[in-house]
């Protein structure tokens, strides 16, 4: 095969005013533990097996806890990636295992239904949290009831925060007793405060420090004040699609999951786009971070990564870990940095480059040449990003016309 030749003359100068931000690109996703095989394998990292894990959660030591939904079992990883099974007992106790929290000295399972299971972490047994009897009723939470569960989430002041799809009301937790936090009971999609708002098929819930709620409702995101309990539409629309974008410009499949990063970031599984996504909660700005390129199982950079049916997602630290559900593996995501320059540390007011648009993972050349006769070769690499800005560093200072090419290799 030839290879392309593109050939750009280009002169950037840059000077520098305030403040520069700029994103680092060497975003990769990798296995942290899973084989890719479905069954049941203790181990460590990727010499394991799982079976469609579906929920994670991490204790105040970093152990992860995930829902194993097909072999309807709870599995545990330590920080080095030692897999091992706490729980085991009959399948009809946690029969379909939507999600998972820890609370102090105990694990808290949203069974789909109507149930909350509990089991403290000194046993290896779960029993019912809540009445399990499907309807509606506040109070003690031994005696309350709930309607279809989805999502849960841990929270500042409330212990848990639990979205009652079929009630249609956001639910809270606290001191072991239940109360609204906003809905009416209505199906629809009022904003407004408190009980005077309404929604429609709730998906995922977080919560970030400040004790504010995001409630997604498979395309779009509302936030909830928890002083005000004000409910306000912030991200997406009822329309579906793939469209990285600011506030409710930005367009999703299906949000399944949500997680508040350690900078107040939302990452979110956008499942039926194989997908993991950031909402920058400065400025509502969505981005994709890793996969959206077809479902399959690729591990790599950024959005060269493929995922399966990813199903929960959850930040610690400067990392994301997501429930790999149709590639039965927990994937761990490096996320990007953001980092501020100021004037005082930077020295560079001009430069010379080519701003390369082609397919992440191809090897590239790049040669340059002060007459468009004769090239030399400056640089070969493999190309990490798209768009990728390529900064000839042996420039002549304050000079730096050339002229250059990029030739695709074979």
């Amino acid at each position: 095969m030839k290879p392309i030749i593109a050939l750009a003359i280009l002169i950037l100068n840059f000077t520098a005013f305030g403040q520069i931000r700029f994103y680092e690109s060497n975003v990769v996703v990798q296995t942290f533990v899973g084989s890719g095989f479905y069954g049941h394998l203790n181990g460590t990292g990727e010499e394991t097996m799982f079976y469609s894990p579906t929920a994670l959660c991490f204790d105040a030591s970093t152990n992860m806890y995930i829902c194993d939904s097909g072999n309807r079992h709870i599995r545990m990883v330590t920080p080095q990636a030692e897999v091992t099974t706490i729980y085991n007992q009959p399948a009809y106790e946690i029969s379909s295992m939507v999600d998972i929290q820890w609370l102090p000295n105990r694990l808290v399972i949203a069974n789909g239904g109507a149930a909350l299971k509990s089991m403290a972490l000194s046993t290896d047994y779960f029993s019912t949290y809540n009445s399990g009897i499907y309807g509606y009723l506040e109070g003690h939470i031994s005696n309350s009831r709930f309607s279809s569960i989805p999502s849960m989430c841990r929270h500042p002041v409330a212990e848990l925060i639990i979205a009652d799809q079929s009630n249609y009301r956001v639910r809270m937790l606290t001191n072991t007793f239940t109360g609204v936090l906003a809905g009416s009971g209505n199906s629809g999609g009022v904003d407004g405060v408190g009980i005077f708002t309404s929604w429609h098929t709730m998906t995922a819930v977080a919560a970030n420090q400040a004790g504010d709620v995001f409630v997604a409702e498979g395309t779009q995101i509302r936030r909830i004040n928890y002083q005000s309990r004000a409910v306000t539409t912030i991200i997406g629309s009822r329309n579906s699609g793939y469209v990285d974008a600011f506030g409710t410009n930005a367009l999703f499949s299906e949000i399944a999951a949500m997680d508040v990063t350690a900078d107040g970031s939302l990452v979110l599984v956008d499942q039926g786009n194989h997908a993991i996504r950031k909402v920058n909660m400065s400025d509502l700005r969505v981005t994709t971070i890793a996969g959206g390129s077809g479902f399959g199982f690729l591990n790599g950079s950024g959005q060269s990564a493929k995922f399966n049916n990813p199903s929960d997602v959850v930040a610690l630290g400067g990392d994301v870990y997501v429930a790999d559900r149709g590639n039965h593996r927990i994937r761990k995501i490096t996320t990007p940095v953001e980092t501020t320059v100021t004037n005082s540390n930077l020295s560079i007011s001009s430069f010379a480059g080519v701003r390369i648009s082609g397919s992440v993972g191809r090897a590239y050349r790049i040669e340059s040449s002060v007459d468009s006769s004769t090239w030399a070769t400056n640089s070969t690499f493999t190309l990490p990003s798209n768009p990728y800005l390529w900064i000839d560093t042996n420039a002549i200072p304050n000079n730096p016309r050339k002229f250059y090419r990029a030739v695709l290799l074979p």
